[in-house]
């Protein structure tokens, strides 16, 4: 199937109407195409499977970086991390957070938060953060912080 398009153009003698491809080089718009999608699949599976994201990344690589990690902290035991677990089995993989608090939006001390970093110098870091309700995660934070 090849898409065309109608073109009238003016001669001398009147009008005069003929069908050329939309696309001249259908190969070309193929290999352009392929291209484009190869390079978003990748690109978003590489921000998918880093922590902070591709633009975490480079900023990290750009800007001075200042994240102190809790005792015990790894990005592999990072990754375990999901909604749902609890408090005990997040203790278990990463041990021991460098601070806890609970929630301004409860009045329950049910629902805190916990943090695994930190900037000592009170600059740019990797947030590593889980909020807890009812003792399971509800909320992974995973972040290149700006300051």
């Amino acid at each position: 199937m090849r898409i065309v398009t109608s073109v009238v153009q003016y001669t001398g003698s009147g009008l005069k109407e003929y069908r050329r491809p939309l696309l001249g080089r259908p190969k070309l718009v193929a290999v352009v195409v392929a291209f484009v999608a190869t390079f978003a699949l990748t690109f978003w599976a590489l921000n998918a499977w880093l922590i902070d994201g591709v633009l975490g990344e480079l900023l990290g690589l750009v800007l001075y970086e200042d994240t102190a990690y809790a005792l015990g902290y790894s990005d592999a035991k990072w990754r375990q991390m999901s909604v749902g677990m609890t408090e005990e089995q997040v203790h278990r993989i990463l041990g021991a957070p460098q601070a806890r608090w609970v929630t301004d939006y409860s009045k329950s001390t049910s629902d805190f938060g916990e943090r695994w970093s930190y900037s000592p110098g009170d600059t740019n870091f990797r947030c590593r953060v889980l909020l807890f309700r009812a003792g399971r995660v509800v909320e992974k934070h995973s972040e290149f912080y700006l300051d």
